[in-house]
């Protein structure tokens, strides 16, 4: 099951936007400017309105730049309007037009659709954008609305970043309404949360282990009916607590479907139980659902929500490296890795890309013959910088390695696989290191005495507890290099991350 993913429309945007922040544009520069919107699904006459998301772009030099919107095959089908107030738009009988601001901004604007009369079952129509401004060429795009009698369930707040302590009660916010033509007859709610958040136990609700994160699966159902345009809450969220081994990053998520839908295909794979005493979770109807209804997109896109916490604790990492025997023209395996020393558990924080990171360096009296898949092969460059060659490559002399383990728990070990020949019956020792050569930064923990371990030939210390085990510095790196490059990528990627992580892709049992 994999966390939620940012939306390409707008990972698009933040990137082009980032870009251009990073490499100002010429005093003189022509200018540049366009606009999409996405396809989008509305309900049949009566339905509540439901707002998509136009996002536009204008590159640094652009002056006046403009929207316009042909809402011309919409007639009697759905009327349109502008409900936020950010940039000024306005709908002038079947023409929208915004007015985008000056220089290189790029904005998403939501545009409202509200079910007219001609709103019948699966009529079509195009919605036309076009972008412009003076002395620069326009661009055009399209969307097709589509009409569907049916629930659609929109849920209404997506979540935050909170800060707890340990012990701490969190919760994650389950707020929702439904934007279709129709009721929904009773509804499921699947959450996840990884090992640092205990959920609340709830007795109409199914647990179950998560185990690639160390965490909590949970299916609970609700026999209520939601009307169309009314909006429900769980008096305080969906409950948890902040465990004692909690990691520094801690996720949860939900997401909501009508009757079973869910459940059938969830219950076959998971191993759940039912809760044996708490309390029931429940839904409480409240007002008619303000303007966070109004930016949020429809069907299976916006019935999600994603908690993250960001708790104070931290823990010590122990290099892992190996004591090996054997004779010149021997194959040996050595197990290389980390040792999580606690007190607070290690995960991922959400990228998908394992948990912990570290380099090996292969000792001067062996030869990598078989290597890792989840470990790249690393070579100096001739200015000094640091090139991957490839993932599981044999026959080099440093490595960046990332296991798969999403969560390493207090006192547990990750380690994978090296195949050494030995060639020579001395040399230089080999080393694990919690900072790989092509990381421009070191590895810091409360215990750094323990950050890189040896592998030897014939015996020594080998656990990044010091001895023969500690010491081995990495060199040759020109950090510089690196830094500047890799801070320029953390910019960029920090850009993408709080532009797109409010508009994910559900969340997907898998």
């Amino acid at each position: 099951m994999r966390l939620p993913i940012p939306r390409r429309l707008l990972a698009v945007v933040a990137v082009a936007a980032a870009a251009l922040a990073l490499s100002p544009a010429p005093v003189h520069a022509a200018g540049h400017t366009t606009a999409s919107l996405p396809d989008i699904t509305i309900g049949t006459t009566g339905a509540p309105g439901k707002a998509f998301q136009l996002s536009a772009f204008t590159e640094g030099g652009t002056v006046g730049g403009k929207v316009t919107l042909d809402f011309s095959k919409l007639d009697g089908i759905a009327t349109p309007s502008f409900p936020a107030k950010d940039i000024p738009c306005a709908v002038t009988g079947l023409t929208g037009v915004c007015n985008l601001p000056d220089g290189g901004v790029g904005v998403l604007i939501p545009v409202l659709l509200v079910p007219g009369p001609g709103a019948t079952e699966g009529v079509k129509a195009e919605i036309t954008v076009t972008a412009h401004a003076g002395g620069v060429q326009t661009s055009t795009d399209t969307g097709e609305v589509t009409v569907r009698s049916g629930v659609d369930l929109v849920v209404l707040d997506q979540g935050s970043t909170q800060h707890p302590k340990i012990g701490d009660e969190v919760a994650v916010p389950v707020k929702l309404t439904n934007v279709g033509d129709k009721a929904a007859p009773s509804l499921e709610f699947f959450f996840r949360f990884t090992h640092g958040i205990e959920p609340a136990r709830y007795t109409n609700c199914l647990y179950a282990p998560w185990e690639e994160r160390g965490g909590t699966h949970v299916l609970c159902t609700i026999a209520q009916s939601v009307a169309p345009g009314t909006s429900y809450l769980v008096p305080g969220g969906f409950k948890a607590t902040v465990k004692a081994d909690t990691s520094m990053t801690e996720r949860g998520d939900m997401i909501v479907a009508v009757g079973a839908e869910i459940s059938a295909e969830v219950r076959a794979r998971l191993d759940f139980e039912k809760a044996t005493s708490g309390h029931e979770l429940t839904l409480v109807a409240e007002a008619a659902p303000k303007s966070r209804a109004l930016v949020t997109e429809i069907d299976g896109q916006d019935n999600w929500t994603d908690m993250s916490w960001r708790v104070e604790t931290v823990l010590d990492l122990a290099a892992k490296g190996a004591a090996l025997t054997g004779a010149v023209g021997d194959v040996v395996t050595a197990n290389l890795g980390v040792t999580n020393n606690g007190p607070a558990s290690d995960s991922d924080e959400g990228s998908g890309d394992g948990a912990v990171v570290y380099g090996v360096t292969v000792p001067g009296w062996a030869k990598a013959v078989q290597v890792p898949a989840r470990c790249v092969a690393l070579a100096k460059a001739a200015d000094g910088t640091i090139d991957p060659l490839g993932w599981g490559q044999a026959g080099h002399r440093h490595y960046r390695c990332q296991p798969d383990d999403l969560f390493v728990g207090v006192g547990e070990t990750v380690t994978v696989p090296f195949r050494f020949e030995i060639v020579a019956e001395s040399g230089t020792d080999g080393a694990v290191d919690l900072t790989s050569i092509d990381m421009g930064e070191p590895h810091t923990d409360p215990n750094n005495a323990n950050n890189i371990a040896k592998i030897t030939l014939g015996g020594g210390d080998t656990d990044g507890n010091g001895g023969t085990g500690g010491g081995l510095p990495v060199t040759g790196v020109q950090t510089g290099v690196i830094a500047g490059v890799g801070g320029a990528l953390v910019l960029l990627g920090g850009v993408v991350f709080l532009t797109a992580r409010r508009r994910r892709m559900p969340v997907e049992p898998s």
